[in-house]
């Protein structure tokens, strides 16, 4: 059972680590500037989203 666990996380961990090289080739070629753009979008879909659950659940 120990061997499934350590199986289970060793492939959550490649994944994350094979997105993040992902991440990383498609900031080299877009470039720092569209990376950031990406960023303040994500945030601000964030920040709407916690919005709208906060008024949800204040209903």
């Amino acid at each position: 059972m120990g061997e499934l666990i350590m199986e289970a996380f060793n492939n959550v961990i490649q994944r994350e680590l094979a997105e993040e090289d992902a991440v990383r080739d498609e900031i080299k070629q877009r470039g720092t500037y569209w990376a950031a753009s990406e960023i303040w979008k994500l945030r601000r879909q964030v920040a709407s989203l916690r919005r709208a659950t906060k008024e949800r659940d204040e209903q």
